[in-house]
């Protein structure tokens, strides 16, 4: 395999984004089921940063730039990522960054990765969220369903337009479809049977900062500040090593076991070894930590939302 085409596969398993408040780490539900992108135009030398919220500086709340927000958002809002970028992987401009990138921007254009957030219940300046991942439908025409056992709850302080998180959450990012082919009903980017919540991504330690327009359409100017991916997750987790710009169900293609993948199809590879491995020479510094002080890499990253114009419904009847 060359390094190149190695590049290339390791940004479609890192589909992770996301952010969780105090997870519970006993099994849930979850099923166990094992737009191109022009990389040409990726610059690899790309700024990130200017030492504001993304390069560790502190969250805030600011509403300036963006009169209203008076009466809104409202309960019963649902929002989804319209973009997601990282600013720093592992506190540093990585090499994997600007493919990551690139293949986020076409796994949301197609609905493969869908975060959403719910506005659960307003109290002044106090906003409770969930924040929860989709799953693309198996018709391929854009839409997708709700996987409740990735849910977890969020409080936002809201000043204006602004909105920040004074405690720390996560979040368990789920990437893929549903597919009445798997036994499951599922087939996943990134498969990781042994995690809590399988085949995501957690994402902990999570503080994000981000404004609203004037009638609460979308969310703006998001930041999330020294998030961690947990060491002992990421060695857990492998990845669909297909193509670059695999739909989920051209992931399983294989009946053989991958190697270090808690019995993933061979398809799939370790995310971990190809984190170290196309690092650039470098070794993953894990200047982060979770909550509970295991080591974890850091990430910083910017996101974008868009109010949606209808309530989503849950995968295969699950509540």
């Amino acid at each position: 395999m060359t390094i190149g085409r190695g590049l290339r596969l390791v940004m479609v398993a890192a589909l992770f984004a996301g952010c969780e408040s105090e997870v519970d780490d006993s099994p849930n539900n979850l099923p166990q089921a094992s737009t191109a992108v022009d990389m040409a135009v990726v610059d690899a030398q790309a700024p990130v940063g200017d030492g504001g919220a993304a390069d560790g500086g502190a969250p805030h709340c600011s509403a300036a730039g963006h009169p209203g927000c008076g009466d809104c958002p409202s309960v019963g809002d649902w929002y989804r990522f319209t973009e997601l970028k990282v600013d720093k992987l592992d506190g540093r401009n990585h090499p994997l960054r600007p493919l990551l990138n690139a293949l986020w921007a076409a796994d949301i254009t197609r609905a493969e990765l869908n975060i959403l957030i719910e506005v659960t219940a307003v109290e002044g300046d106090v906003l409770n969220i969930r924040v929860l991942n989709a799953a693309r439908n198996e018709a391929h025409d854009g839409t997708y369903c709700l996987l409740p056992a990735t849910e977890v709850p969020f409080v936002l302080r809201r000043d204006g337009c602004g909105l920040c998180q004074d405690t720390p959450a996560g979040i368990n990012v789920y990437a893929g479809a549903v597919n009445s082919d798997e036994p499951s009903g599922y087939v996943p980017k990134n498969c990781a049977p042994e995690l809590a919540v399988p085949h995501t991504i957690p994402i902990r330690n999570v503080l994000l900062s981000a404004s609203t327009d004037g009638d609460c359409g979308h969310i703006l100017e998001g930041k999330v500040f020294g998030a961690g991916l947990p060491k002992s997750a990421l060695g857990k987790i492998c990845t669909c090593a297909t193509a670059p710009n695999a739909f989920s169900e051209q992931c399983v293609t294989t009946d053989d076991v991958a190697d270090g993948c808690g019995g993933c199809p061979g398809s799939y590879r370790n995310l971990l070894t190809y984190l170290e491995m196309f690092g650039g020479g470098e070794s993953l510094a894990y200047g982060c930590q979770t909550p509970e002080g295991e080591e974890a890499a850091c990430l910083d990253a910017s996101f974008a939302a868009e109010r949606l114009t209808f309530t989503p419904v849950n995968c295969l009847g699950e509540q």
